[in-house]
């Protein structure tokens, strides 16, 4: 089920057992080597630079001591590490603190699994639910999603909405065939994409119709000049 195990004594401050498969492969000789330069090493040699402070505070001693004596004595978190040759993937730590009776001290099992595959499959599945299928764009369910979360912000100043209707596009259908309309719909995304890069809403509602939600307009002169 698991890519590597990682165990440690924190009473001792000393590394346990390191069963690793390409995951942690550096790690193979920190068996007997302090538990806090190993983290250290382990979050240096694998983990983004993004996340690699955070993953330090979590595994951080004390702070491992502290949750085990508040009952939090397991715990699940997902980080992007490094595999080499393979790039970046997604990695799943599970983690349980418990005391031995063996030794009488206090220790720390961790579990690695790649989830790699499930979270970009998950990810890809979001992206392709709030895309337009024709055109690529933001569907409504997307777009509406958006300006209602622009519009919760605290610090929401003034907005403005632009609706977009071609014209005559029943007559284009009518005469030229749907496989040439649809070559409209594709080529009239392709020109709000190109003219709205700096942070806008906007997408396809469906039919001939598209939004543009503009965030924090500085007055209705801007906003008609953009319509314009």
């Amino acid at each position: 089920m698991f890519d590597s195990v990682l165990e440690a004594d924190l009473t001792e401050n000393k590394m346990l057992r390191v069963e690793a498969a390409d995951l942690v492969e550096k790690l193979h000789g920190a068996t007997g080597a302090p538990f806090t330069e190993t983290v250290s090493t382990f979050a240096e040699n694998y983990v983004h630079p993004n996340a690699k402070a955070q993953l330090i505070a979590r595994y951080d001693l004390e702070h491992l001591k502290d949750s085990f004596a508040r009952g939090a004595d397991e715990f699940s978190h997902n980080e992007y590490v490094h595999l080499g040759g393979q790039g970046f993937c997604w990695v799943q730590f599970t983690s349980r603190i418990y005391h031995s009776r063996i030794s009488n001290t206090l220790r720390i099992t961790t579990f690695l699994r790649n989830i790699d595959y499930e979270i970009r499959r998950r990810q890809a599945l979001v992206k392709k639910a709030a895309a337009d299928v024709l055109t690529g764009l933001p569907n409504r369910e997307s777009v509406s999603g958006s300006v209602r979360a622009c519009l919760a912000e605290k610090n929401s100043g003034r907005h403005a909405m632009l609706f977009i209707d071609l014209d005559c596009f029943k007559f284009v259908n009518d005469n030229w065939g749907h496989n040439y309309g649809d070559k409209v719909l594709i080529e009239t995304a392709e020109k709000l994409r190109k003219l709205f890069s700096g942070g806008e809403i906007y997408g396809r509602l469906g039919g001939d119709e598209f939004l543009v939600f503009l965030k924090d307009v500085p007055s209705r002169q801007a906003v008609e000049q953009t319509a314009q």
